[in-house]
């Protein structure tokens, strides 16, 4: 039996005691009042009946004297009212005292009646004699029903005040009893509490102070007792079967630390080791060239063209050296579009002597929008997927385009194409790898990074799925759309000077 369900039983069983006392005490309550309210009506009715005889006495007297319709009304009125209080005397029932009595004052309750209306009937009749006598009987009843109901009021009063000495015993009985019954309720709630609490905080002060040796590290201590089936038997149980698995997992641990030393010594040897290996690869990495000399060569063999007329090989060399610049720059911080738009019209000023005028580019941009800070390398590899996969394969007439606008909360950059375009099983194949972030190497790509690497890195870049949208049919070219959300602050550091001059040599 649980704690919770051993208290619900006490409190009901006590709820159900303090009821059967209060109900006990209630109906004897209201009992008394019972007894009180009988008393109470044969009293007011004993007093109706003594007013409402002595008002017909009076009028029938007026009438034998003075008769007039107005007295014969209200006689009447008050005779049907004795008659009703006839009627509820003899609904209530009198004590074996007066049971006679009572009996004779109902039946000359209705002589009474009887003899004024024969006194009535007789008025003014030769046999005047007749009349008198019924008028005297009229009287002589009237001061008997008088007389027994100052007898029935006397009895009534001497038993109401018997009943309220009872009452008041009783009253003093029922107080006792109440007190008394709260008195030993509240010791038997005291000794449950202290039983109960005792029997809670006995195994939880063992319990802790077997916490507190397992913590000093004593695991000899012996399982505690398991004396009840409720909470505190389970956490006893449980205290004991997690004693002895800590126990054994301490043996555990200590088999597996001397291994791990050994292990450990020859950890430290292969760390070693590894030191020496890439010391040496160090060394052999600072052997390779230097990005900054190709750099420099490049610009050298570009001012070197200029200066011997070749104009178009030294812009090219320039175009080259800035694409390599720009590659080589860290992937983990961000660019301005304008930085983008800047490297990818250097890319097109190489493919533009590639492809010569088999291709041209359109451009549409809005300069507000610059700003926007994009991952690095994030258009280059899609004009250059443009190229590859798109008009690569055309004699004449492809076209690739750049456009660039401003919504109410994003940045669209879309870059298109004329070319082959791909079938729906080629788009569903590209979405499943950006999905499962499947980034093949892209062989034929100069930085090495594709269209699912891009899409991977704008999700990551803002956070969101949806930045990108592909639109693409076979033989009716391909349009990607960058959908980036706006950005409260641009790239600190070269963005205006970047913007400045994307706009004066962007020439596409």
């Amino acid at each position: 039996m649980t704690i919770q369900n051993k208290l619900i039983a006490f409190f009901f069983v006590l709820i159900i005691l303090m009821s059967a006392v209060s109900f006990f005490i209630y109906q004897s309550g209201q009992q008394s009042i019972s007894q009180y309210d009988e008393i109470l009506q044969r009293f007011l009715l004993l007093n109706e009946i003594a007013q409402t005889n002595h008002e017909l006495q009076t009028l029938f007297t007026r009438y034998v004297l003075v008769p007039s319709d107005e007295q014969l009304a209200q006689f009447e009125y008050h005779r049907q009212h004795l008659l009703d209080y006839q009627q509820q005397f003899e609904e209530m029932v009198a004590t074996d005292s007066t049971r006679s009595m009572s009996k004779n004052y109902y039946h000359m309750l209705s002589y009474l009646l009887n003899r004024m209306e024969l006194a009535f009937e007789t008025y003014g009749q030769p046999n005047t004699r007749e009349h008198f006598q019924y008028r005297e009987d009229v009287y002589k009843v009237s001061s008997w029903i008088n007389e027994t109901t100052l007898r029935f009021i006397n009895h009534e009063l001497t038993d109401y005040h018997t009943f309220h000495r009872e009452l008041l015993v009783q009253s003093q009985s029922y107080l006792t009893m109440g007190i008394v019954t709260a008195i030993i309720l509240f010791k038997v709630s005291l000794l449950f509490t202290y039983l109960f609490c005792k029997k809670i905080t006995d195994p939880i002060r063992l319990l802790a102070g077997q916490a507190k040796a397992l913590s000093s590290g004593n695991f000899s201590i012996k399982d505690l007792r398991v004396t009840t089936n409720d909470e505190i038997g389970l956490l006893t149980r449980t205290f004991n079967q997690m004693k002895r698995d800590i126990h054994r997992l301490i043996k555990q641990i200590k088999q597996k630390a001397a291994v791990e030393a050994k292990l450990h010594e020859q950890t430290i040897k292969n760390i070693k080791m590894n030191q020496l290996l890439k010391e040496m690869e160090l060394r052999t990495l600072q052997n390779q060239m230097n990005p900054h000399f190709l750099f420099n060569t490049l610009n050298m063999v570009s001012k070197l063209a200029y200066i011997e007329g070749a104009e178009k090989t030294s812009d090219l060399i320039v175009s080259i050296s800035n694409l390599l610049r720009y590659n080589l720059r860290s992937l983990d911080k961000p660019v301005t579009l304008a930085d983008e738009l800047k490297h990818v019209r250097d890319y097109f000023d190489i493919q533009k002597n590639r492809f010569g005028e088999r291709v041209s580019i359109k451009v549409d941009i809005d300069a507000s929008c610059l700003t926007q800070p994009v991952p690095l390398l994030t258009l280059q590899p899609l004009i250059e997927n443009a190229f590859i996969h798109g008009i690569d394969s055309l004699e004449s007439g492809g076209e690739i385009g750049i456009t660039v606008e401003e919504t109410t909360t994003h940045v669209h950059v879309e870059v298109y194409d004329n070319g082959a375009g791909m079938d729906q099983d080629v788009l569903q194949l590209l979405w499943r790898q950006q999905a499962e972030f499947h980034l093949d190497d892209q062989h034929g790509h100069t930085t090495g990074i594709g269209l699912t690497n891009v899409i991977k890195r704008l999700s990551l870049f803002y956070d969101q799925e949806d930045v990108v949208d592909i639109r693409s049919k076979p033989g009716e070219g391909t349009r990607i759309i960058l959908k980036l959300p706006k950005q409260t602050k641009g790239i600190q550091g070269g963005g205006s000077s970047c913007i400045r001059s994307y706009l004066l040599r962007m020439k596409l």
